[in-house]
């Protein structure tokens, strides 16, 4: 392993949390449906390209990783 390239173990603990997540198809989803936010991941997903609601959609969006 090259100099500097390590990682801290709680970052590479959710990294495969995640990755084993996505895994099974629907699960990503289902996730999001026990936390309670699926409805709005949907609706900022929708709206997307909205141009004057474009940070409040990048703010809910930077914390579930995308």
């Amino acid at each position: 392993m090259q100099k500097g390239t390590t990682r801290e173990p709680s970052s590479w603990s959710k990294d495969v949390i995640y990755g084993m997540i996505h895994i099974v198809p629907g699960l990503g989803g289902l996730i999001l449906v026990l936390r309670g936010i699926y409805d709005r991941f949907v609706e900022v997903l929708g709206n997307l390209l909205d141009l004057h609601r474009w940070r409040e959609h990048l703010a809910f969006l930077w914390p579930l990783g995308f």
